[in-house]
């Protein structure tokens, strides 16, 4: 049978298999580099977002310091538990959430962030011990985690060289906002 096929001058096959055309990413609509400009600023709209939400949930639990000392019957070093272990699963989070990005997508990782970092944090809000607003912010902080090491994989993916620049402003400003 691989005596009937023969390669025509623009490398297709021919003979007992029907000639396909070449499928060229560069020209598909469905490549981002491709995207109309609105789908783009959406996309760097959206990711922006979720990186202003999960830094502003490391500055959030600042002013309630003296509060979680009254509340909580605590000294002034463990009310900045919840802080700490928010910031320690931020740094964590990505560990787990780059790898699976690569093979689950970036999107299925931003939508478990979003999900499952609402919720904690919803639920850190909502508890009444102490340990539980610990340990729901530290789940929070590593649910979120991930988002910020994806952001930029996004960006990567979404603009080309020439044009990233100012997207990614955007989206290192948005985190910088939110600890501010």
């Amino acid at each position: 049978m691989a005596d009937n096929l023969a390669t025509s001058d623009d490398g297709k096959l021919e003979g007992d298999r029907q000639a396909t055309p070449e499928w060229k990413w560069e020209e598909d609509p469905s490549n981002p580099y491709n995207w109309p400009s609105w789908k783009k600023n959406v996309q760097l709209a959206m990711i922006s977002i979720v990186g202003f939400t999960c830094s502003v949930g490391t500055s959030i639990v600042s002013p309630a310091r003296s509060q979680f000392m009254d509340e909580f019957n605590i000294s002034s070093t463990a009310a900045f538990l919840p802080l700490s272990l928010y910031v320690l699963a931020l740094g964590l989070g990505p560990v787990l959430g780059g790898p699976l990005s690569e093979t689950a997508g970036r999107q299925a990782v931003h939508v478990i962030a979003v999900v499952f970092g609402g919720l904690f944090a919803l639920g850190a809000g909502f508890t009444e011990t102490f340990a539980g607003l610990c340990i729901l912010r530290f789940l929070s902080g590593f649910f979120y985690g991930p988002v910020l090491a994806v952001g930029s994989g996004v960006l990567n993916e979404t603009y080309l060289p020439v044009e990233r620049g100012l997207p990614s402003t955007i989206f290192i400003l948005s985190q910088f906002w939110g600890l501010s």
